[in-house]
């Protein structure tokens, strides 16, 4: 399952369905950090993607449901995310001003 998958479906339910897309983890590592930038790990992260029709008496019933490790779903190359601070709160982001370390051979 890769981020295309839920694209792909997304424009494929009913009027009758939702799709959503939940980021679970056991923790956070700290690999760097500046006053508002850093580098994090998720620890044990996994997305879950499910697919639900919903009965006009509110039932939801499961159609797909698909969960796969973090790392599989984003690639090995991103086990270390990118976070940015915006007044006392982080948020993931494309945007890595800090240096990647060297990876030893």
């Amino acid at each position: 399952m890769g981020l295309w998958t839920f694209d792909n479906l997304a424009d494929q339910i009913a009027d009758d369905q939702r799709l959503t897309v939940e980021i679970q983890y056991g923790g956070i590592e700290l690999v760097e950090r500046t006053s508002d930038h850093a580098r994090i790990r998720l620890v044990d992260g996994a997305v879950t993607l499910r697919q639900v029709r919903i009965a006009e008496s509110g039932y939801e019933e499961v159609l797909r449901q698909q969960q796969r490790p973090l790392t599989e779903v984003l690639g090995e190359d991103y086990s270390v995310l990118p976070v940015l601070r915006v007044n006392d709160r982080w948020f993931l982001t494309e945007i890595n001003p800090l240096p990647v370390p060297e990876t030893p051979s």
